[in-house]
């Protein structure tokens, strides 16, 4: 989806069409100028406009969402951090904390409907790769 100053309540939708290899980097954030192809726009934009452009490249339903900043490595293996009000409350990984903490079993069950360890929602087993 991307979006012009032009027109700020439209959002309009194309392909990614090629990523230019020259990176720009401002405030330590690398940027790379991308070509998109827009879908019919009613003739809308002109060629050379500048958008903001999210680019959605995949999407999965009935997955955990847990930030990078809440997962560090350790001796080769993913551990999250589970934080309440700012403080660490718990580690580890996946079924650990859903077994042992109250507080990602709470934000496990939101985000995926929760219900009982194997139903749609529960831990049913899946590895979530935490």
């Amino acid at each position: 989806m991307l979006t012009v100053d032009a027109f700020p309540d439209r959002d309009f939708t194309g392909t990614v069409a090629a990523i230019l290899p020259k990176a720009l980097i401002q405030q330590n954030v690398v940027y790379y100028d991308a070509v998109v192809e827009l879908d019919p726009s009613d003739g809308l934009l002109r060629p050379d406009m500048t958008a903001s452009v999210r680019i959605l490249v995949g999407e999965r339903q009935g997955v955990l969402v847990v930030p990078n900043s809440a997962v560090k490595r350790e001796e080769a293996e993913r551990v999250v951090y589970v934080l309440d009000e700012g403080r660490v409350v718990a580690e580890g990984r996946h079924r650990e904390l859903l077994r042992s903490s109250p507080v990602y079993r709470e934000i496990y069950d939101s985000q995926l409907g929760g219900g009982p360890a194997g139903s749609k929602g529960g831990s049913g087993g899946t590895n979530h790769g935490l």
